[in-house]
Order: structure tokens, then C-alpha cells, then sequence
């Protein structure tokens, strides 16, 4: 009796081991099955967001990418385990519209050094991916609010992919942003040039001096005069350029002021300012684009000789450039 009793005993032992081998085994299986879940929970979702920001401020170019291509496979991960989760997508698109830039710089950058925004296959490939995922995230959210940083990660990859034309993102904008309490000053920044371009110069300008913090550091004052010059204010233009260049000490920005004043004057038909414009932005720092400008304002000017000799440099530069070429012709 005493031996069927412990035969029991130790045959619950052992069921009892089963189903706690088998409750570990199940817990484990759910954990390794949801592990991006948890690692995305375990991480917050402002700590997401700070390593992205933190990973494209990156000063080394391979170093930025690398950081971005991880966090870009996490979140594609986290993304393809909860397909209807909006945050999914619009962190993911964020990831790419980041890479899609990279190189590039803020959009205060590329309007005052006029950057080539030109863009690679693989760097279009990605803003298009900001553009599939973030639109995504609004279509699974059916008209709730979506966070303005958003709006405009997808309005600049339309504007850069040239997915829609001015007009229909100023549209956009117009119609998806009603509160401008909480805006950041580059996204003023870009929303009142592309209301320059649409036409809507008072508008433009208003949003950058209400908003778009212009008068922070010198690349937001130089933002503001170039603005005052593609709406045709060139004389207010002309005095807030001049009125940078009194206390500027850094080369290139200064060189950028005398080209814009170079390019304001050409405008007005005052060619020998023009030239002497492009003539200080040249001692500056030599370079083709600004040699190329000089040489068109001398050559408006009716300076004929000293224009040949630019052109001529030019040609020496790229003998296959085909307008320089052409007026080198027209000189003989």
C-alpha cells in the first residue's frame, strides 16, 4: 500500500513537471514570437523618436545611414507584426524620409546654399517609401489627427520626389494644418517659401516672420532676404542683405549674400553692380557656378572682352558644357 501510494506520488511529480515544461515552453515561444513588439514597448515611442533625430543629426555621413538603415530594419519588423498600427508606419516612414535626405541638410540648407537636391535612385526609393507609409498611417487612422511633424516629413517628399506639384502641396498644407502653435521654424520656413512659389507672396512672408524665427542665426536672416527677393521686394531685399553683411564673418555665408545680391541686381537690369557682386562672391572662393554668373553679367554689362576670358576658363573647366560653349561662339 505504502508503494502504490508513493508510485501516485511521484506520478504527479512528474505531470506536474510536464505542465510546467510545457507553460515555459509555451511563454517562450509567445515571447520569441512577439519579440519586436516588446522591444518597441521596452524602447518608448519618444525614445524612438530621439534616436532617430539623434542618428540623422550625425555629423559622419556613414556613420548617420548606418544608425538609420538599423532603425529602419527594426521598424519594418515592428511594421510587418502589426499592420494596422498608424505609429508603425509613420515611424517607419519617418526612418526613410530621413535617408531619403541624408546628404541633403534642413530645408533652411538647401534654399540658402541652393543645394542640388537632385536625388539618387536609392535616396528617391526611400522618400517614396516616407510617402507609401506615411499616407498609410492616415488612411488607417480614417480621419483622426495625425501629428503635424508628419504632415510635413509628406508634403517635403512631394515637394523633392516632385510627386506633386506646388500649388497641390500648398493645398495640402492648407488643408491638414489648422493649428500653427506648435510648429518648428524650418517647417514655417518651408511652408512660407512654398507660399512664395505658389504666389501667395503676403502670406509667405508673414508665416516667416511670425513663425519661421528668422531672426535666430544668420542662415534664418539670409532665408528671409532671398524670400523678399523671389517675391520681387528687391529694394527691401537689397537693404536686408546688405544689412547682414555688416557683422558677417563667415566666408561661405557671405559669399551666398553676394551672390543673391548678384543675381537681385540682374534682375533690375544694374549690371555693373551685378558684376561687382559676382566679382566679390568669386574672391570669396572660385567656383564654376558663380564664375558661370559673372561671366553672364559681364557679358550683359557689354563687357565683351573680360567675358570671353571667364568663358573661356569655363570651357578649360568642361570642355562639354554645351552653354558655355554656345556663347563662347556667339564671342567670335
Amino acid at each position: 500500500m505504502y508503494y502504490r501510494y508513493k508510485a501516485k506520488k511521484k506520478d504527479r511529480r512528474f505531470l506536474k513537471f510536464l505542465f510546467y515544461s510545457a507553460l515555459i515552453a509555451v511563454v517562450l515561444w509567445t515571447l520569441y514570437q512577439k519579440r519586436n513588439y516588446l522591444m518597441f514597448w521596452k524602447i518608448s515611442h519618444n525614445r524612438i523618436v530621439q534616436q532617430i533625430s539623434s542618428a540623422s543629426s550625425l555629423s559622419d555621413p556613414q556613420e548617420r545611414v548606418a544608425k538609420l538603415k538599423k532603425l529602419e530594419k527594426d521598424l519594418f519588423m515592428y511594421k510587418e507584426e502589426h499592420l494596422y498600427d498608424p505609429e508603425s508606419y509613420t515611424l517607419f516612414g519617418r526612418v526613410s524620409f530621413d535617408l531619403g535626405v541624408s546628404g541633403l541638410g534642413s530645408f533652411t540648407d538647401m534654399y540658402v546654399k541652393e543645394l542640388d537636391t537632385a536625388l539618387s535612385s536609392e535616396q528617391r526609393g526611400y522618400l517614396l517609401n516616407a510617402i507609401k507609409n506615411i499616407s498609410k498611417a492616415i488612411a488607417l487612422l480614417d480621419g483622426r489627427e495625425i501629428e503635424q511633424e508628419n504632415i510635413f516629413y509628406l508634403a517635403k517628399a512631394y515637394l523633392l520626389t516632385g510627386y506633386y506639384d506646388d500649388n497641390e502641396i500648398f493645398a495640402f498644407l492648407s488643408e491638414k494644418i489648422r493649428d500653427l502653435s506648435n510648429i518648428s521654424s524650418d517647417n514655417a520656413r518651408f511652408w512660407g517659401i512654398l507660399a512664395l512659389r505658389c504666389g501667395e507672396t503676403e502670406k509667405g512672408l508673414e508665416l516667416l516672420q511670425q513663425k519661421g524665427n528668422i531672426d535666430s542665426d544668420v542662415k534664418g536672416k539670409i532665408l528671409y532676404s532671398r524670400a523678399l527677393a523671389d517675391g520681387k521686394r528687391y529694394t527691401e531685399a537689397i537693404v536686408s542683405f546688405k544689412k547682414i553683411l555688416e557683422n558677417l564673418e563667415d566666408v561661405e555665408l557671405k559669399k551666398i549674400v553676394y551672390i543673391n545680391l548678384g543675381k537681385i541686381y540682374s534682375a533690375q537690369g544694374l549690371f555693373a553692380e551685378s558684376s561687382e557682386s559676382f566679382a566679390m562672391a568669386l574672391s570669396l572662393g572660385d567656383d564654376k557656378y558663380t564664375k558661370l554668373l559673372y561671366g553672364k553679367s559681364l557679358l550683359s554689362q557689354g563687357d565683351r572682352v573680360k567675358a570671353k576670358e571667364i568663358f573661356t576658363e569655363l570651357s578649360n573647366i568642361d570642355a562639354s558644357d554645351m552653354e558655355v560653349k554656345n556663347i563662347l561662339n556667339s564671342l567670335k
